[in-house]
């Protein structure tokens, strides 16, 4: 499998310094292993922000920089953890990983907050429950240096993570090269009477056969199961005649594939025909409009009014104002009934990944492109979806050779 080399981790934290006002330092909480139930955590993932820069999957570990330095100090384990888990420190193989010469152990938080430096820069995530170590870091520092002053660093991230190195598209690449192995193996076992469960369960027993994470738990939906769109796989069998949906993504170095595709078993109706069509003409043409200079919420809006007119096409809507009349308590557009997402979300160390909404799209953005429709009533749904990479001239679809037989 391809892995990223050190010098990657050098060249993303001398860009993040490169941001650093004059004596500022930024400190990185990696994240901290959550307990499940008593003496069980679950499994260990980490911050996002903290593997783009160090590529360090070690729970406990923070990271210092500045203009001038980078620190990596990572927790001192007791000599037990070795006995039990087959834990210990290899700071030999953390420098090799990272590129980071210094690595220091520490027993306590405050043998880190030494030299918080004029502005102390921290990842503040907007949701708590999402980085509990970050969140813990910054309360730390409030509580015991009230008068140190404290400045995000996520903007300066976030700009960062958006746009791709050559090398994190060879990561998605090869994420979505396995994530397609994965979807040819399981595809013969679609079968009248196997559940949902069951090929999700191979679909992941496979990829742990490799060493292989998933980004998400997979969603399998078979026939009007499919009509949710973060359906959770259950004992549902599978009938002739049913559209199976997979949404799908598996993870190499942290960043990650986000694939979805529909499999007919046994002959389509002409009403499940008609809207598989329907959804892969609106992929086709949004697809298209994926290149530099279009702003995200622009393509939104331009994409959804291509979903509008093929509801119109399927009678589902009479006119483009039934489609858009504002109804219920959200006063949401009456064609949200039938495509209630975006079409698009950033795609790399996360399947929906940093990146701003009214920005415009540059080289080197990978995003995907996932229009569906869902008529309930009639219980089909369609999603189709690929990963983007805009080029100078346009796009390059990387997922296009991910094909099933629908």
């Amino acid at each position: 499998m391809k892995t990223l080399r050190a010098s990657f981790y050098q060249k993303t934290r001398s860009k993040i310094a490169q941001t650093l006002p004059e004596g500022a330092v930024l400190i990185l909480a990696g994240n901290s292993e959550l307990e499940r139930t008593r003496d069980v955590p679950y499994p260990f993932r980490q911050s996002n922000n903290f593997l783009y820069l160090t590529g360090v999957n070690q729970p406990e570990a923070y990271l210092v920089v500045a203009q001038d330095k980078e620190i990596l100090y990572i927790k001192q384990l007791h000599p037990f953890m070795a006995a039990w888990e087959g834990r210990s420190n290899q700071i030999d193989e953390l420098k090799k990983a990272s590129g980071i010469e210094n690595i220091q152990e520490y027993k306590k938080i405050d043998d880190i907050l030494t030299d918080l430096g004029q502005i102390t820069y921290l990842d503040m995530p907007d949701e708590e429950s999402a980085q509990i170590a970050a969140w813990q870091l910054w309360q730390r520092i409030k509580e015991g240096y009230p008068d140190q002053e404290l400045a995000a660093i996520n903007p300066e991230l976030d700009a960062l993570r958006a746009v791709k190195a050559p090398e994190e598209v060879e990561m998605i690449e090869e994420a979505i090269k396995i994530t397609d192995q994965l979807l040819q193996h399981v595809r013969p076992l679609l079968v009248p009477s196997v559940t949902e469960r069951a090929i999700a369960a191979e679909f992941v027993r496979k990829a742990s056969e490799q060493g292989i994470e998933q980004a998400w738990p997979p969603i399998v939906s078979f026939g009007k199961k499919s009509v949710v769109i973060h359906h959770t796989p259950d004992d549902t069998e599978l009938s002739d005649g049913n559209l199976v949906l997979f949404d799908v993504g598996v993870e190499v170095q942290g960043y990650t594939s986000d694939i979805s595709r529909m499999v007919q078993i046994g002959t389509m109706s002409d009403r499940q025909h008609e809207i598989h069509e329907a959804v892969k003409d609106v992929q086709a043409k949004a697809i298209q409009l994926m290149k530099p200079g279009i702003k995200f919420d622009e393509f939104e809006r331009q994409a959804a009014e291509i979903v509008v007119y093929k509801l119109i096409e399927l009678g589902i809507f009479e006119s483009v104002d039934e489609a858009t009349t504002l109804e219920g308590d959200l006063q949401w557009p009456a064609y949200r009934r039938y495509f209630n997402h975006m079409t698009s979300h950033y795609l790399g160390l996360d399947g929906h990944d940093v990146g701003a909404r009214d920005a415009e799209f540059v080289p080197g953005m990978v995003l995907t492109c996932e229009p569906g429709i869902y008529v309930a009533e009639e219980g089909i749904g369609v999603r189709i979806e690929d990963d983007i990479l805009i080029t100078e001239d346009g796009n390059r679809n990387l997922s296009a050779g991910v094909v099933l037989d629908s």
